[in-house]
């Protein structure tokens, strides 16, 4: 018998965790296999825990952070609780499509793929989830036909452990949002990994979407997490499009635009929130003002980056 480990990292989304663990049970694999799965609370309040403790503790082992240490933090945490060989990342957000995903990422590694990924996608209604399938259109032309794997995410993954030691798991320095994927596919590309991207491979991300979190997550991946991963693929950043408009690299050409946007942020926000909220405006144009409020505070985030920088 050969364990394959999931691993589900989550951080106060307790309801979601429940459901992504049961999605995991509810799997169907060949008999030479058991699925062992770890959840790993990365700092989540007592009332999370609890509540994880109550539904899940039978039937997944229960590893906790005591303090917020970042995704790519708690599945490194959950990979070192594990000895299995094939190891399996899911956001707690997210749940199985169909019953045979597990299986068809073993079965991409047995036929000598170091990594597999698959796509997220959602079956919401509504603006946002419309969102998510647009931008995972997008990722499925550029990883399937373009061959552009750092657009991709490792919510849906499977990696044979001794490709993801050899690597060092994820970079422990990305503790706030955005970029732990794209370091860890930069250096699987680094090191000449066998990738395998099947997009029958889904998961689906029910997450709740708005405005303010999204703006909020790119300043933090401006402010933060950009910077680490410039540090350590520097060439690769400059070739993707937050560097056009990241105020460490063209000062001349947004720090006055970046010192205005802060004071208009807010506005832009509130009134685009309503515009997406509304059933008079086209989709398209909704993605756009989504796009301009991601775009404008990632480059508030290089800003205040800059401005650390300077201070230290």
């Amino acid at each position: 018998m050969q364990i394959i480990t999931l691993v589900i990292p989550f951080y106060n989304n307790h309801y979601n965790a429940v459901m992504a663990v049961n999605s995991a049970l509810s799997q169907q694999l060949r008999d030479e296999y058991i699925l062992k799965i770890i959840v790993v609370n990365d700092g989540s309040s007592k009332d999370s825990l609890d509540y994880i403790n109550t539904k899940v503790a039978d039937v997944a082992q229960i590893v906790t952070h005591e303090e917020n240490m970042g995704r790519g933090n708690s599945i490194n945490t959950g990979v070192s609780k594990s000895d299995s060989d094939y190891i399996i990342f899911m956001d707690s957000d997210c749940v199985f499509y169909d019953k045979d995903a597990i299986y068809a990422h073993i079965q991409a590694l047995e036929r000598g793929a170091d990594v597999s990924f698959g796509v997220v996608s959602s079956e919401k209604k509504g603006f946002w989830g419309d969102y998510t399938r647009f931008l995972e259109h997008n990722r499925i032309r550029e990883a399937g036909q373009e061959c552009n794997y750092l657009v991709l995410t490792s919510a849906n993954l499977a990696i044979k452990r001794s490709v993801f030691e050899r690597l060092g798991g994820f970079d422990k320095r990305y503790k706030k949002y955005g970029f732990e994927d794209r370091d860890l596919i930069a250096r699987l590309l680094d090191t000449n990994a066998n990738i395998s991207f099947n997009p029958d491979i889904v998961v689906l991300h029910d997450g709740d979407s708005n405005l303010r979190v999204v703006s909020r997550k790119m300043m933090e991946a401006g402010r933060y997490t950009s910077q680490y991963f410039i540090d350590s693929h520097l060439k690769r950043y400059l070739e993707m499009p937050y560097s056009k408009i990241d105020v460490r690299i063209h000062p001349i050409g947004f720090l006055l635009l970046s010192k205005i946007m802060i004071m208009l942020l807010p506005t832009f926000i509130f009134m685009s929130s309503m515009v997406i909220s509304s059933k008079y405006y086209s989709n398209s144009f909704k993605r756009f003002l989504v796009k301009a409020v991601s775009a404008s505070s990632f480059m508030i985030g290089t800003f205040y980056s800059r401005r650390d920088m300077q201070d230290d």
